[in-house]
């Protein structure tokens, strides 16, 4: 660049030089001109005023108007000197020295105009070579393809091959621009050039082509005038590979999809906490429209008191570039309740700078209070556990890690938690009898997922033994192979005791009974035998009259089968006999009635006595009824005495 500088410098110093020669010279033939003339050597009027023409010609190309105007000076002062009357140039005569001096002076003018519009015309030449050199550059170091193209449809250029086309970059040009496109593309190609050439305007449209590695892109093909004189001769058309920037926008809707779509309430904040977006699952969980919140700050959302304390070290850890994963905290709904969430907070930014967070935070509610409820029942179980000293154990084939219940340590005579179970110490405590049977069990689930159910005896470190009923279960993985073992263990060591002693009870009791029956037994024999062989007649009946009982040696005097009025009312049978109904009222109504009846020409000592259940209420009547017609009975008082005869 400097040695440029230095060469410009050196020709522009030698132009002025040879500029300056020319005044002189002009000056040493205006001399020798006017001495010659005076001396008597004529010299012609029109050679002298050729002669200083051209030397104001050729002072005024070398060293512009300056050195014309101060040669055509020279001139005309030594034409003027040649004159025989040089007033006569100031009087504007019509001689012919005058058209002289005119002509001297005229040079300058004539050569200036000239070399000005020569000088225009070339720096204008130079200015358009040099833009379309720079267009030209630009064109080919942009990543867009571009192309000029004529009215009548031919490519005039191109900066670079077509990604979507085999064609070389030279045999592109003069080509017809809608057939470098496919073909579903042409028609809208050729409304676009229609469009740009008939009235001017721009057109726009995207393309589907394909990129440079033969992978589908698009295209933004941009078409606009180039005009001259205000009228359109050519269209510049532009391909810009949008592939990248369609794809991050596709992606950017997607996104914004889900997060719309998401539960979760997810919105944004700038650098300092004002809330700029907000989803839907926000306004679920917190209660505000997005038209009520954006534009708050974040204190907002945040219980009162320490809210903007809260939010400012929120901002001030996020600035510092940390990433807060699932925070539990406390947030405020719009209706002021509280709200437990796990928020995420992650800054958005680049280079350090904080530009503002993006906030996901779910809500816990149901969490806490699943959990709460899950530490409820695992409290009720644990105390279920205790109160029916049941335990329970899980063993992962998987990992062979066991845990067991603090209710299976307590039947084990262990303090809860203070050794880490295992299937080698379970094992251990099972007696050595029962021991060999549960370990096989253990294994049949274990390989072949066999529930099983089994008691055994274990022996405490105390010294206790207890006897254990076990019930495992089998859980098994997607593909069917169990994975885990689950076993409750109940101590039956008291039921077992009582067991036995029902056992002995249920011996003394089935003897009791045995002997009670004999004892029965004989009674109906001794009842019998005097239903037999007396004239009686013994019978019962239900709260509502309906007989139960009708039975005796007495009844074939009446006439009646025995039973065969069982299933009757005694206030229909005996509806005609007034006493035997009054009777039977009277002991319905607690009464033991005794009489004489007389009935089908048979006498009968009857006494109705009330039947009652063990609360004392009455269920019903008894009924005995001695005949003693003809006195048939004596024989029977002197057989068994008074007081000592069979008892009813």
């Amino acid at each position: 660049m400097a040695n440029r500088r230095d060469a410009m410098n050196r020709a522009t110093l030698l132009r002025i030089l040879r500029a300056s020669a020319v005044p002189a010279a002009s000056l040493f033939v205006g001399s020798f001109l006017v001495a010659a003339e005076r001396s008597g050597w004529h010299v012609p009027h029109d050679i002298a005023s050729l002669v200083f023409g051209l030397l104001v010609l050729y002072a005024t190309l070398e060293g512009g108007v300056i050195a014309g105007l101060v040669c055509g000076a020279i001139g005309w002062f030594f034409l003027a000197g040649l004159l025989s009357e040089p007033r006569t140039f100031f009087l504007y005569t019509s001689d012919d020295r005058m058209r002289m001096i005119v002509v001297s002076i005229g040079f300058p003018v004539i050569t200036l105009a000239v070399n000005a519009l020569t000088s225009r015309m070339a720096r204008d030449n130079a200015r358009l070579r040099e833009a379309e050199q720079m267009w030209r550059l630009l064109s080919e170091h942009v990543p867009d393809v571009v192309m000029t193209v004529r009215r009548d449809g031919t490519v005039h250029y191109v900066n670079r091959p077509l990604t979507w086309s085999p064609e070389e970059k030279g045999s592109v040009v003069g080509r017809m621009f809608v057939t470098l496109l496919p073909a579903e593309h042409r028609a809208q190609a050729r409304k676009m050039l229609s469009r740009v050439f008939s009235n001017g305007g721009e057109a726009r449209n995207e393309v589907r082509l394909r990129g440079p590695a033969g992978e589908p892109a698009v295209f933004d093909l941009r078409v606009v005038p180039v005009r001259r004189s205000g009228e359109t001769f050519a269209a510049l058309a532009t391909f810009s590979d949008v592939s990248k920037r369609v794809a991050e926008s596709e992606a950017h809707d997607r996104l914004a999809a889900i997060v719309h779509a998401s539960h979760a309430a997810i919105f944004g904040t700038n650098a300092d906490g004002t809330i700029t977006s907000w989803n839907q699952g926000a306004r679920d969980a917190y209660g505000y429209a997005a038209e009520e919140i954006l534009g708050k700050n974040l204190s907002a959302l945040l219980p009162d008191g320490l809210a903007g304390e809260q939010a400012a070290a929120l901002i001030e850890r996020a600035a510092e570039g940390e990433h807060i994963e699932q925070m539990e905290a406390v947030h405020k709904r719009k209706d002021g309740s509280r709200i437990d969430v796990a928020v995420t907070v992650s800054p958005i930014g680049q280079r350090g700078r904080l530009a503002g967070l993006a906030v996901v935070a779910r809500d816990l509610s149901a969490r806490k209070q699943a959990e709460e409820e899950r530490r409820k029942t695992t409290e009720l179980l644990a105390e279920a556990e205790r109160i029916a000293h049941v335990g329970s154990w899980e063993w992962d084939t998987a990992t062979d890690e066991m845990t067991w219940t603090d209710e299976l340590f307590r039947i084990y005579g262990l303090e809860p938690g203070s050794e880490r179970p295992t299937l080698a110490a379970y094992l251990q405590q099972i007696d050595t009898e029962d021991r060999e049977r549960v370990k096989i069990a253990v294994k049949k689930a274990r390989t072949e997922a066999v529930p099983f159910s089994f008691d055994h005896r274990i022996t405490r470190p105390d010294g206790e033994q207890r006897i254990l009923r076990a019930h495992g279960a089998v859980q098994r993985d997607g593909a069917g192979k169990p994975v885990r073992l689950v076993v409750t263990v109940h101590d039956v060591t008291a039921f077992r005791k009582m067991e036995n002693e029902l056992r002995t009870k249920g011996a003394e009791l089935s003897e009791e009974v045995r002997r009670r029956t004999e004892k029965l037994r004989d009674s109906e024999m001794r009842l019998k035998t005097v239903l037999d062989g007396a004239p009686i007649i013994l019978w019962a009946t239900d709260k509502d009259g309906v007989m139960t009982l009708s039975e005796g040696r007495g009844l074939a005097g009446l006439g009646i089968e025995p039973g065969s009025h069982i299933g009757m009312s005694v206030f229909e049978l005996y509806k005609n006999e007034p006493a035997i109904v009054d009777n039977h009222h009277r002991a319905l109504r607690g009464e033991t009635v005794r009489g004489t009846l007389f009935l089908k020409e048979r006498t009968l000592e009857v006494t109705n006595m009330p039947l009652k259940a063990r609360d004392g209420a009455i269920i019903g009547v008894m009924g005995v009824a001695v005949d003693v017609t003809g006195g048939k009975l004596l024989p029977i008082k002197k057989r068994y005495g008074n007081g000592n005869g069979p008892k009813v």
